[in-house]
Parts: structure tokens; C-alpha cells; sequence
């Protein structure tokens, strides 16, 4: 027993010194109080909280993110490593927000009792107030207004109707009740648009799926979860040491072949990844219902995971291109980026527009979110 113990304070990782200037400018508010909640929709890892400011009536919801299970050196390494990765971060509309930083200080929870605790470098995330993108589709799929239009096989009466790229067209709506194939393609927008940002930065997510995406009331959604990313050097991967791969959970059919076969991780096996939430997407949070066994099987042998009855053809042709075997051959989140701003351009560019702008909005509230709890604005 005590050998475990001191082997869990030598793999324990500490903050190097070098980081404190940098950690100290994401301070919260020293006039902050933080009142926590318990219970509610949030894992042990992530608890509601109110923040509160000293002598005022201004308050905001945010979420804590801390490891009860503090004798869990793996999972207390992630938890540093998700901070260091958002802390490294800028403000987009797409990656969920980080506030700040939480130094020592005293902490109230929901009955008004308090504990002085060291709460140092807990880090405080802005409140999303939807559900993850998984659950809310799958809650959803019977309301589902499917906009492909469908044309008949010619001179085949006994056939099905095939699709076509062709939409209906109707209007968008921010309603989270109602939900159409535009909404779905809206929705892959903004994740490339979040990814996007994250290739440019140099950060592997290495855990995109749907379940790691909460969508706001207004329909933006936000790319959480980032215990598993890393950030790599230009031209280079994340290459896992077998220990490392044993260790850290990862979802098997959402990771790229790579990633299994070399151990590496790179921008590609995102794309892999995002190609996989693509298929959620349109399967309304179905994941492709094949074995572990069997995918690396079906893969080499030239198969695919298949086309999702509410998709698009031209989009499960693009997803096609993000499952190469070869990753050189895969699109970039530029390239996908672009892909799904001219598809929605060319459907309705006002549609494109409103999600911008909705965007942008949401911009300026994670800034302003950010400059009240740390003290930067009145």
C-alpha cells in the first residue's frame, strides 16, 4: 500500500513555476464568491456553480471543473492537461469558453455552509445551457423535417425513389423544437468552423464526437472535453507511448486506423473523427452499428460505414474523402470548412448569414463573461 502511494505522488504531475505568470493574469475576480451547486446534469467532474460578486446583484451560471477522485493519477493528469490546453487558447464562438482560473479561496456551496479548501488552479467554464448534440437528436428523431427531395427510378415502377442533392426550401428556425436537414448541415458547419481553429493552432482534440458538442439554446454549439488533446509542432503528430494507448480511454470507432495501427494522432485522424460526427449528425445520434472486430475488416477491404438515410449524397461523398485510409488523402478542416459554407451559401446565403451573426453574438457574450470574472470590467 504504501508503495502504491508514493508511487501516485511521483507520477502526480505539479504546475511548473514557469506557468504561474501566465495562470495568474486567467485569475478570477478576488471579490468572487463561488457557490456551488450540486447535482444536475454535470458528471463528477464538472459541477454547476453561480458566481457571485462581493457588495453587488450581478451573478453569473457557470461550470467548475475539478477530479474528485483525487487518487486517480490518470485521471488528474487529464484534468491539468484540459486546463493548460484551454488556458492556451483564444475565445471562439465554437470552443467552449474557458472564464478563468480559480486561486486558493472560500468556497460556498448550495445550503450556505462553507470550507476553506485549496481549490488552486480549478478552472471555470462558461455555461452552456443545452444538452449535448448526441442526446438532443436522439430525443428528437421523430420530428425531424427531412428537406431531400427524391426523384422516382425511370422505368423501374418496384423501385424506391432515389435522392437527389436537391433541398426544399424552407426557413430557419432558432426553435430547439424544430429541427430540419438544414439545421443538421448548420450544425456541421460549426464544428469544422471550431476545428478549423484548432488546426490552425496546432491542437489535436484526439475525442470529437457528438457527445463532447453541447448546443446552446439558440442553436451554436460548443466543442468541449478537452482531457485528451494535445498540442503538436508544425509538420509533426501526437504519437502515443504504449502505455499512454492502454491507459487513455479512447472510442474506438470515432479514432482514426492510424491511431490504432502507429499510434499517432494528427489534424487527419480528426478529420476521421469529424467524418464520424458527421454520420451521428445524419443518423440523428446513431452511431454506425458495427463491431470492433469487424471495422478495421470492412475498412481495408474498401468498405464504409453507410450513407445515413437523412444525408445528403454530396455530403456522404465528402465524408467518403474524410475516411481515406490514407490520411495525406483526407481534407483538411479548412477544406471542410469550406465545403459545408458553400453548401449552405448555395441553399440560402441569408440562412449562412444568420448563423454568423448568431455567432458573433455569442463571440462578444464569452468576452464579456470573461472580463467580469476577472475583474477587467465594471
Amino acid at each position: 500500500m504504501g508503495s502504491y502511494i508514493r508511487g501516485f505522488f511521483q507520477k502526480r504531475r505539479e504546475l511548473p513555476s514557469s506557468d504561474e505568470p501566465r495562470l495568474e493574469s486567467l485569475f478570477i475576480d478576488k471579490n468572487l464568491i463561488i457557490e456551488i451547486i450540486t447535482g444536475g446534469q454535470y458528471c463528477e467532474s464538472r459541477s454547476k456553480a453561480i458566481l457571485i460578486k462581493k457588495n453587488s446583484e450581478t451573478k453569473l451560471n457557470a461550470v467548475i471543473k475539478l477530479c474528485q477522485r483525487s487518487y486517480d493519477a490518470d485521471r488528474f493528469e487529464q484534468q491539468l492537461n484540459e486546463r493548460d490546453i484551454l488556458c492556451s487558447l483564444d475565445t471562439h464562438p465554437n470552443i467552449v469558453s474557458l472564464i478563468g482560473v480559480v486561486p486558493s479561496r472560500l468556497v460556498f456551496t448550495k445550503d450556505g455552509t462553507s470550507n476553506l479548501k485549496n481549490f488552486r488552479k480549478w478552472t471555470i467554464l462558461e455555461h452552456v445551457d443545452g444538452e449535448n448534440l448526441s442526446i438532443y437528436l436522439r430525443d428528437r428523431w421523430a420530428d425531424l423535417q427531412n428537406l431531400i427531395v427524391y426523384s422516382p427510378v425511370t422505368g423501374y415502377a418496384d423501385y424506391p425513389p432515389c435522392k437527389t442533392n436537391e433541398l426544399k426550401r424552407v426557413k430557419m428556425s432558432d426553435n430547439l423544437n424544430s429541427l430540419c436537414t438544414i439545421d443538421l448541415i448548420a450544425f456541421a458547419y460549426q464544428i469544422a468552423n471550431g476545428m478549423k481553429y484548432l488546426a490552425s493552432v496546432k491542437c489535436v482534440h484526439r475525442d470529437l464526437c457528438l457527445s463532447n458538442i453541447l448546443l446552446t439554446k439558440n442553436k451554436t454549439i460548443r466543442i468541449i472535453d478537452f482531457q485528451l488533446a494535445k498540442k503538436i509542432e508544425d509538420d509533426d503528430c501526437y504519437r502515443y507511448s504504449k502505455t499512454n494507448l492502454r491507459r487513455e480511454w479512447v472510442r474506438w470507432l470515432c479514432t482514426a486506423p492510424e491511431t490504432f495501427q502507429n499510434s499517432t494522432s494528427d489534424e487527419k485522424s480528426d478529420v476521421w473523427s469529424f467524418a464520424v460526427c458527421l454520420y451521428e449528425l445524419f443518423s440523428l445520434g446513431r452511431q454506425p452499428n458495427i463491431e470492433w472486430n469487424a471495422k478495421f475488416i470492412v475498412l481495408n477491404r474498401g468498405g464504409r460505414f453507410r450513407e445515413p438515410e437523412n444525408c445528403p449524397p454530396q455530403i456522404y461523398n465528402f465524408m467518403l474523402k474524410c475516411w481515406e485510409l490514407d490520411p495525406e488523402k483526407r481534407p483538411t478542416f479548412s477544406e471542410c470548412f469550406d465545403f459545408f459554407c458553400t453548401y449552405i451559401n448555395n441553399y440560402d446565403i441569408q440562412i449562412k448569414k444568420r448563423i454568423d451573426e448568431k455567432l458573433k453574438a455569442d463571440l462578444e457574450k464569452q468576452e464579456n463573461e470573461k472580463k467580469w470574472a476577472r475583474g477587467r470590467s465594471a
